[in-house]
């Protein structure tokens, strides 16, 4: 499997570790001989494009690796400062929302970002979030969006939807997006997923279902993370970051559990995708049970060599090739079959965007129209 780590550019490798929150000896050995054949400038964007300059600039100035006056660190440095009045915007705006939520009786709970920042990275300022996750039942939904609108957030894209469309929105979407005056986002989650997969509706439950061991929760979590990476293939490296990070806090015992957890649910190849990724990258140590599936499974490598080529080469997000990688790789990280076609099929839903195009198509024309529209959304991008 090593053959993998020499697909690295020196760039790559470099960003890889100046983005760990810190680096141990023979790692700052590694990044201060690596920084003699990079190219600063490529260094710069990717570490830009994975938003894991905080991790970089923390790194930088810790080491002393550049001059104070060196240009890259000074870029990093005005990243890592809006970085770190960013997220302690969230956590104030949080603090504020949370205490309404609980006057007006509603259990709300935060996903990645905040926590994340706390229990993997001991900093909420060394992880960037550009935005707040925040997740509700759907019954709530109604009482959390008034209270976000009484603390100045709007959602005007979904309010310009009649009943029916609100009602049809989340066959499409898994969420509303919140921004406030001062441009902060909250994305409020009634589901975890914009179609239905076994293991995320499962910890949806979870994280409202007090009789849920914390253990079960921490695998149900890690799941979910590598979830996310896979879905999108990795195009930005703090989530696997945030995998390793995850991957190394856990004991064997929870190890296992999750390992059998994922054989419960189908999710044995986006665990592995994610654990060889850590291997390749980091050189996290595998569970023969995860390399034993690696070494079987043809669609675990192929998904991993396009992930590894879209962490090495990074594309913009609504570019049309990363639009087109995730239609014909995102149904394939599912093993099981209804969840592959649930996968494809669901991107032929109309989303939000479409019905800005045809307000006042009626839903059923809507579905049917489904494919033209999805053409449509290609030829914007």
């Amino acid at each position: 499997m090593d053959y993998l780590r020499t697909e690295q550019s020196v760039d790559f490798r470099l960003a890889s570790l100046l983005s760990l929150p810190s680096l141990s000896g023979k790692q700052l050995e590694i990044v201060v001989a690596l920084l003699e054949e990079a190219n600063l400038d490529k260094l710069s964007h990717l570490l830009n494009h994975h938003r894991t300059y905080s991790c970089a600039y923390s790194n930088i100035n810790k080491h002393n690796l550049f001059p104070s006056d060196e240009p890259l660190q000074m870029c990093l440095k005005r990243r890592f400062d809006k970085c770190a009045y960013q997220n302690t915007e969230q956590l104030g705006i949080c603090s504020e929302l949370f205490t309404l939520f609980k006057k007006a009786g509603v259990e709300v709970k935060i996903l990645k970002g905040i926590p994340l920042g706390f229990s993997l990275y001991s900093n909420i300022a060394l992880r960037h979030s550009n935005d707040l996750d925040l997740v509700i039942k759907p019954e709530e939904l109604t009482s959390v969006d008034n209270i976000l609108k009484s603390k100045g957030f709007t959602c005007e894209q979904y309010d310009r939807l009649s009943n029916k469309q609100k009602r049809y929105y989340f066959s499409a979407h898994k969420d509303i997006t919140y921004r406030s005056q001062s441009n902060m986002l909250i994305e409020l989650h009634v589901r975890l997923t914009s179609h239905d997969i076994e293991l995320t509706d499962e910890y949806f439950l979870s994280l409202f279902d007090y009789s849920v061991s914390k253990k079960d929760k921490q695998s149900l979590e890690l799941l979910y993370l590598c979830w996310h990476g896979c879905h999108t293939l990795f195009h930005r490296l703090k989530w696997l970051i945030d995998i390793k990070l995850y991957l190394d806090s856990l004991d064997v015992e929870a190890l296992e559990r999750t390992i059998l957890i994922a054989k419960k649910y189908g999710f044995m190849r986006i665990l592995t995708i994610s654990w060889v990724l850590c291997h390749h990258i980091y050189g996290t140590s595998m569970p023969a049970k995860i390399e034993s599936f690696y070494e079987n499974d043809v669609l675990s490598r192929v998904i991993i060599k396009k992930c590894q080529k879209i962490l090495n080469e990074p594309l913009g997000v609504d570019s049309l090739k990363i639009r087109l990688a995730y239609v014909f790789f995102q149904p394939f990280i599912y093993q099981h079959t209804i969840e592959k076609i649930d996968s494809f099929m669901h991107k032929f839903k109309p989303t939000i965007n479409d019905y800005d195009m045809l307000p006042q198509l009626p839903n059923v024309l809507c579905y049917m129209l489904r494919p033209f529209l999805f053409a449509i959304r290609f030829l914007r991008y």
